[in-house]
């Protein structure tokens, strides 16, 4: 991925059941550790990816809006998931942007 460029879908695989969830959301750290809060959409059926198959209801997809990446470098990004009665972080995972 390049700084500015937008459209683009990211696929993030949680590894449970998150159907029941209250609010999802999906957390950027750009190089700067400035911080974006973005709201992806559930992934309701299985998909098979570089990465190898997600399960229905246990990853997100969220596509990247013009405003989103704007600087090169190494970014972080992570999931939440809010339930009635509980919330769960995914650890972060790294991802490169080019100039």
């Amino acid at each position: 991925m390049n700084v500015g460029e937008y459209g683009n879908l990211l696929r993030f695989n949680v590894k449970e059941d998150i159907s029941s969830n209250t609010a999802l959301s999906m957390e950027f750290i750009d190089p700067c550790g400035k911080a974006l809060v973005t709201v992806p959409t559930l992934g309701t059926s299985q998909v098979v990816t570089d990465a190898g198959t997600f399960a229905a209801n246990q990853y997100v997809d969220y596509t990247f809006a013009s405003t989103d990446i704007d600087s090169a470098g190494w970014w972080k990004v992570r999931v939440a998931v809010t339930y009635a009665a509980k919330l769960l972080k995914t650890d972060y995972t790294r991802f490169e942007v080019l100039a």
